[in-house]
């Protein structure tokens, strides 16, 4: 009778021993476990914040860039002088440089191979895509047919004309992946991606002389048969950088008019215009010759 008490007490000490060796089991579990769990979820978010910031700093990198091609001003200084050789639409044309300046106003050459030290911008090429030329309707024929060619502007180089074309622009990354597919065309009844759509005109060469965004001035100057300056030069008169090509500017006032000239040919009242119109006779009537201030391209 004394003997089963004993024997009670002695499996009440075996199962304590039994949950202090069970419980100490878990916590050298956990205490392995934990930590690698902890390390995981750590580096996981670092990895996170890494792609984060990466996304970030390409954002902000090709916005910055964009506004630089988009601006008529700029977008020479960003992208002339690299030649386009692939004309037709759709062609891709690689190995572009761009010149982008950051923040501080430094020029970093865009190109492939570029690592931006300061970000996580990686770069292995930059491409051209042909979108369309630029057409300007010059004959209609018999039966009512267009004849198109691509749209030639002058701008006072009668012996260099330059040829405009449509293009989107796109940055490859290091995986070979398009960065930031802002903008989408339709070529040829396909959807391409890239990250600025911009205007070119190219010289005889296919060199990129000046380039700008669609529905800036320089655009609109462009669409409607003028040629736009972005030079320095005009940056006194900016309301003049729209130059006239095939066809002479002409001054929305009225015909002007002066006295007779009794002696043959009346001298030219350039009194009449505001620079850079020149007055032009447009003959007599009465007692007075008639005027029209008129600017045209000195090399038409």
């Amino acid at each position: 009778k004394v003997q089963a008490p004993l024997n009670n007490l002695k499996n009440l000490y075996s199962m304590q021993g039994l949950v202090v060796l069970f419980v100490t089991l878990i916590g050298s579990v956990v205490g392995v476990i934990l930590p690698m769990i902890v390390f995981t979820i750590q580096s996981k978010n670092q990895d996170n914040l890494w792609w984060q910031r990466r996304n970030v700093d390409w954002a902000v990198f090709l916005n910055n860039l964009r506004r630089q091609l988009e601006n008529p001003l700029t977008c020479p200084g960003v992208i002339g002088g690299n030649t386009i050789n692939a004309l037709s639409p759709g062609d891709i044309n690689t190995g572009l440089r761009l010149i982008y300046r950051n923040a501080s106003g430094a020029p970093l050459i865009v190109a492939a191979g570029f690592v931006d030290p300061g970000s996580r911008i990686q770069i292995n090429d930059v491409q051209a895509i042909i979108v369309e030329p630029r057409v300007w309707v010059i004959q209609h024929n018999p039966g009512g047919s267009i004849v198109e060619s691509p749209r030639i502007v002058r701008f006072d180089r009668p012996s260099q004309p330059l040829r405009r074309y449509s293009i989107l622009l796109r940055i490859v990354g290091p995986d070979n992946s398009v960065m930031v597919q802002n903008e989408q065309v339709n070529i040829n009844g396909t959807q391409v991606f890239g990250f600025s759509h911009i205007r070119v005109n190219l010289d005889p060469s296919h060199q990129i002389v000046t380039c700008h965004g669609l529905f800036t001035d320089a655009d609109i100057c462009e669409e409607q048969g003028g040629a736009y300056d972005s030079s320095a030069a005009m940056n006194a008169t900016p309301h003049h950088r729209c130059h006239p090509d095939k066809q002479c500017w002409i001054d929305p006032r009225n015909i002007l008019s002066t006295p007779v000239y009794t002696s043959g040919v009346p001298p030219l009242p350039t009194h009449l215009c505001n620079g850079p119109y020149q007055p032009t006779w447009m003959g007599r009537v009465g007692g007075n010759d008639l005027w029209k201030c008129l600017w045209c391209n000195d090399g038409m």
